[in-house]
Formats: structure tokens, C-alpha cells, sequence
């Protein structure tokens, strides 16, 4: 079964679910994230995390999120 990795989490998005290509604002070029980052939801799960005082999530993975969701709001 083929994949190729999110590009926002790094996590495989297999060939027979769903993907989404979103165009990075500011020239940050196209991503192709797989559907717990595109619905908004690996964001709130990095959210929650850092509120109940969890290990620290990766920065550049909160700011990938974050971009990813201007991007898609509009």
C-alpha cells in the first residue's frame, strides 16, 4: 500500500485516504497534508497538550499547524 508523508506532521497519509493540497501563504509553497491537519484537528490535539501541561510539542510543528490553518480559513 502506497503513502506519501503529511506535510505539515510528518505522519503517512495512505493512498487510499484522503489528502488535501493547500497553497502556503507568502510563497511558502504547496503542502499536502492528510485530513487531522487539514480539519483543524492535530492542531487542537498540539493545543490541548501544551494546556495539560504535556511535553512540549515541536514549535515548528505548532507553527506549521498554525499557517496551515490561515491558509484554509481564507
Amino acid at each position: 500500500m502506497g503513502f506519501h508523508l503529511c506535510s505539515t506532521c510528518g505522519r503517512p497519509v495512505f493512498d487510499n485516504c484522503a489528502s488535501f493540497m493547500v497553497e502556503l501563504p507568502d510563497g511558502g509553497g504547496v503542502a499536502m497534508v492528510g485530513p487531522a491537519c487539514a480539519d483543524g484537528s492535530m492542531l487542537r490535539v498540539c493545543q490541548q497538550l501544551a494546556a495539560d501541561g504535556a511535553p512540549p510539542v515541536d514549535p515548528a510543528l505548532l507553527t506549521g499547524l498554525e499557517q496551515l490553518r490561515g491558509a484554509l480559513a481564507g
